[in-house]
């Protein structure tokens, strides 16, 4: 097995042993008996890639050639988050607070609550709500 790199892309040096030219490649592929090659796509000679594979498998059919190239992580979108601060839509916020709380204060408690009592949790809510925005426009 042998790897054929552009000195300059010194990311695919492999545990292989190593040539730089396209006509290094050849010459030791005939001389080693070599098998198998692992090209780099910029590997410096005088024919393009296809057409030095092609001169390969020509002349060597049983060489099995793998084309290599440098890895080049992808830049990872940065996805915009938005921390819910009390800027944004406190209102919206504190309404939805409130709504929870009152709907399961009722649901939990709703074989047991007379009228008067859903109105005490309905009126709670709306003394969270009133606390929860004054909080929030206090503090900012």
């Amino acid at each position: 097995m042998l790897t054929a790199i552009n000195p300059q892309n010194t990311s695919l040096a492999t545990g292989f042993p190593v040539c730089h030219s396209q006509g290094e490649l050849l010459y030791h592929i005939g001389k080693n008996n070599i098998k198998e090659v692992f090209i780099d796509k910029e590997l410096p000679g005088n024919l393009s890639l296809d057409a030095f594979i092609q001169v390969v498998k020509t002349k060597y059919p049983d060489v099995e050639i793998s084309v290599i190239e440098p890895y080049v992580e992808a830049e990872s979108e940065v996805i915009s988050t938005t921390i819910i601060k009390p800027q944004n839509n406190v209102l919206k916020i504190a309404a939805l607070v409130v709504m929870l709380q009152t709907v399961f204060s009722l649901v939990i408690q709703y074989s047991s609550l007379t009228p008067m009592d859903a109105l005490y949790a309905i009126a709670a809510g709306a003394a969270a709500l009133v606390f929860f925005y004054g909080g929030c426009r206090w503090r900012n």
